[in-house]
């Protein structure tokens, strides 16, 4: 079969073919754009009064587009011995639902080490969890089947076999739709200047002499955000339209560089199930 023309969406890949003062340029071209498509969607959420299912579509949206900024500033972060090692991987994770979705919930995890960053990750692409008494129950799970139960109405099976329907639904929330935390962080590094070129070229200076891999800890990640911003500063890079809020965001919620782990879903056959469902029960009646 004849190979079309390699052109249109879906190109990322190519930025492994770019030097690296040239990436940037092309890198801080585009974050502004990813931004904008983010708050678009937050945004239009707000509007959805009284629509909780699709209030919160559009705020998974908003994750997603604001996980693309965050993927790329992993690149930018990392080491430039590392980047061709590691550019093909994230750019795929920048097409990829599972990743964005788990680099935007990663803003909120405590990891003491990237080691526990990886636990974390794997934990969270569970794609099934045992629930109820003893863990009577196998159910999907993980980011992705999360996404696609709020988005489709679709035919489901339950561990014994039966079929049902799916009715995609969202609780309602009190308070109105969540504000998506990836976009929090992604505006806050905006109005503190991280997204322009020269920012991104301070942080890729500051960040590239350290590899984040195993036990590196949260403690010298913070000390390169300190001094990234101290360079910043110094340059007359932080624009007036920083808000007091914006550095606590950045120290709070920009997680470690995820550059060299691995975000894949986290499999177990159902005799595996079965058989961690058996070791629950023994627990439980154990404890009797």
């Amino acid at each position: 079969m004849a190979k079309g023309p390699d052109i249109g969406l879906r190109q990322g890949r190519k930025l492994c073919q770019m030097q690296h003062e040239g990436r940037l340029a092309f890198v801080a071209e585009g974050l502004p754009i990813l931004l904008a498509s983010a708050q678009g969607y937050q945004d239009a959420a707000s509007r959805l009064n009284g629509k909780p299912r699709e209030e919160g579509v559009l705020v998974s949206f908003a994750d997603e587009e604001a996980a693309k900024i965050l993927i790329l500033m992993d690149l930018v972060r990392c080491p430039p011995a590392q980047v061709n090692q590691h550019i093909g991987k994230l750019m795929r994770w920048f097409y990829n639902h599972l990743a964005r979705l788990v680099y935007a919930k990663a803003t909120s995890w405590k990891p003491m080490s990237v080691q526990q960053l990886q636990h974390y990750l794997e934990t969270e692409c569970e794609e099934h969890s045992l629930e109820g008494f003893a863990g009577e129950f196998i159910l999907p799970g993980g980011p992705v089947h999360e996404r696609e139960s709020a988005l489709y109405a679709d035919i489901q099976s339950y561990d014994n076999g039966e079929l049902a329907w799916h009715e995609p639904q969202i609780r309602p929330s009190l308070f109105g739709p969540k504000e998506s935390d990836a976009l929090r962080l992604a505006n806050a590094m905006q109005r503190l200047g991280m997204l322009s070129l020269d920012g991104l070229r301070i942080i890729a200076s500051v960040w590239s002499g350290t590899l984040f891999s195993g036990d590196q800890t949260p403690h010298v990640a913070k000390a390169l955000m300190q001094t990234t911003l101290e360079q910043m500063e110094a340059a007359g890079l932080i624009p007036d339209s920083a808000e007091d809020g914006d550095v606590i965001t950045l120290y709070e919620r920009w997680q470690l560089p995820m550059y060299e782990l691995q975000i894949t879903p986290t499999v177990q056959t159902l005799k595996e199930l079965r058989e961690a469902q058996g070791w629950m029960l023994n627990d439980e009646i154990g404890g009797w």
